[in-house]
């Protein structure tokens, strides 16, 4: 048996390098009385220790529960333990568990004696020598179960309980508690020499610290005193008299700032009335016109002043031609010139002829043109040009159709807007240029659009056009919310000066906004796609200080 035994440690020593053994129990361990009977059979042939709770394999050899679970195959046959359940050998078992053995912690001068089956219950319970773990969590330390309670009590570990919130709390984290406890107590930061919970700090400071720095409650009428609120009381009573004057005074400069506003309001609603007034003059005017034209005299006038107005165009120009050909050298030896004569008469004759129809022309063509106002005029359509005053930008002044950039206003675009909607209706209108420094843009614009943009020029914005108008400006630039291509083109049309005229036509159904120039040989501009869906409305767009224009319907 003992040759068998070396023979396999020799094959285990050189097949199972890599695996290591560990003896559960030496036969040292046992008493010496013990010993005799376990050497030899009761030796386990990998570890060399006693058997621990002993197992036997397919072969019927026997070998530590703990050493063949680590073994794939049998050392000594090679027979492989893959799905291989090993038996018990109870027999074995039970004679070892009757075997007396020393504490496992005799070297710490443990004096057990016992059954080999009371060692794991003495060494769990009982030993005092025995190392056991910290019962604090995160605590790593081991130390002897005689030395388990001293440990704990000390332990940085430990659960302890806050002197202020009596939270629990693991020791070692109680000195950082104390920076966030609700109720840890703090020394006053205005020296008032109370301590103050942290949860209740704020309010202290606020409200009830003697030392904070407060302001006089009279500083509304202009007491600037400032002092600690323990001071306040006492100041409120020496300066008395000095807080009910400055009292008397804010209310009596409040008095004078009511009555101003008032004066105010009222030559508001003066100038209010005034134009009301003319108003009614004017509606009564145009209805007395709309009487007269509509009348048998006005109609027999205006034909009587066409006749007569064709008739002495030709006298005139009969009288010129009759002069012209006495005027004529006739010669009896210059047949020829007398012809030359007599055709020159008849030319001049028939241009008088032709001026005369061209001066009868622009005389109906005038008179044409003050039906066509008493037409307006008459007209149920016909409307008061004025702008309106709630979509204007700040900084502008109006008066009697008149707009100017105050001389303090920023220099930012500014919409002035008409109250007359141009959809689906033909209009025209006058613009006189009083005054400019820079630019000024002058056209239609989209009510809605300008208002969201609240009054700013917005040129470009995430790759489309959003200014909402339709201009053109006095430095011979265009702009159009709808074509891109009309945006920032130079048109070349002549440079405006002040004092300058537009006439401006818009017509719906072409869709056209038309711009002419009397000042500068009627030269004209128009723009194309001009509509919207929304309310348009005529426009002036005002940059500098000091630009002024008026505009007649």
């Amino acid at each position: 048996m003992t040759s068998n035994i070396e023979n396999l440690n020799d094959e285990r020593m050189n097949e199972e390098k890599t695996i290591t053994f560990t003896k559960y129990l030496d036969i040292e361990d046992f008493l010496p009385e013990c010993r005799n009977q376990l050497i030899g059979d009761y030796i386990c042939p990998m570890c060399n220790g006693v058997y621990n709770n002993p197992l036997v394999d397919q072969c019927g050899h026997i070998y530590c529960s703990t050493c063949i679970e680590q073994m794939d195959k049998c050392p000594i046959t090679n027979n492989s333990f893959k799905n291989i359940k090993h038996n018990s050998i109870g027999l074995i078992a039970n004679f070892l568990d009757k075997q007396f053995v020393y504490c496992k912690n005799k070297h710490k001068d443990c004096k057990w004696e016992g059954k080999l089956s009371d060692l794991n219950s003495h060494k769990l319970n009982e030993c005092q020598k025995q190392l056991v773990c910290c019962q604090w969590i995160g605590c790593d330390v081991l130390v002897n179960r005689e030395d388990q309670v001293e440990h704990q009590n000390s332990c940085e570990y430990r659960i302890v309980n806050c002197s202020e919130c009596n939270i629990e709390i693991a020791k070692l984290n109680l000195i950082g508690h104390y920076d966030v406890c609700p109720n840890y107590k703090l020394d006053c930061p205005n020296h008032c020499d109370l301590k103050i919970m942290r949860k209740d700090l704020k309010e202290h400071l606020e409200v009830e610290c003697d030392n904070m720095i407060v302001e006089c409650p009279y500083v509304i009428g202009g007491c600037n005193e400032k002092l600690f609120k323990k001071d306040l009381a006492n100041h409120l009573n020496t300066e008395f008299n000095l807080h009910n004057y400055l009292t008397l005074q804010k209310l009596l400069q409040t008095k004078r700032e009511i009555k101003e506003e008032f004066d105010n309001n009222q030559k508001i609603f003066k100038t209010w009335n005034e134009k009301i007034n003319e108003w009614k003059s004017s509606i009564e005017l145009l209805n007395n016109c709309n009487t007269f034209t509509k009348s048998k005299k006005y109609k027999e006038f205006l034909e009587y002043s066409e006749k007569e107005t064709i008739q002495k165009a030709k006298k005139e120009k009969e009288t010129q031609t009759i002069q012209t050909i006495n005027s004529i050298d006739l010669e009896e030896d210059s047949k020829c010139n007398c012809l030359q004569t007599n055709q020159l008469s008849q030319n001049t004759f028939e241009q008088g002829q032709q001026e005369e129809i061209s001066n009868g022309n622009s005389n109906i063509i005038n008179l044409e043109f003050l039906n066509k106002v008493i037409s307006m005029a008459n007209s149920s359509n016909a409307s008061k040009f004025y702008f309106d005053t709630r979509y204007i930008s700040k900084g502008i002044s109006i008066t009697d159709n008149k707009i100017k950039v105050l001389s303090n206003a920023k220099n930012d675009h500014k919409f002035v807007m008409s109250s007359i909607s141009l959809n689906n209706k033909m209009k025209e209108w006058m613009i006189t240029i009083q005054n400019f420094k820079n630019w000024i843009g002058i056209g239609v614009c989209i009510k809605p659009q300008v208002v969201n943009n609240k009054f700013k020029f917005t040129d470009y914005n995430n790759g489309k056009f959003c200014h909402g108008t339709f201009l053109i400006s006095t430095n011979g630039y265009s702009w159009s919310i709808h074509k891109e291509e009309n945006n920032r083109i130079l048109h070349g049309f002549p440079e405006l000066n002040p004092n300058d005229i537009l006439l401006i036509e818009y017509n719906p159904i072409k869709k056209e906004l038309t711009f002419r120039f009397p000042n500068h040989d009627s030269y004209h501009c128009k723009l194309t796609n001009v509509y919207s869906e929304l309310e348009l409305v005529p426009c002036v767009v005002l940059m500098n200080p000091e630009d002024e224009v008026s505009i007649d319907w």
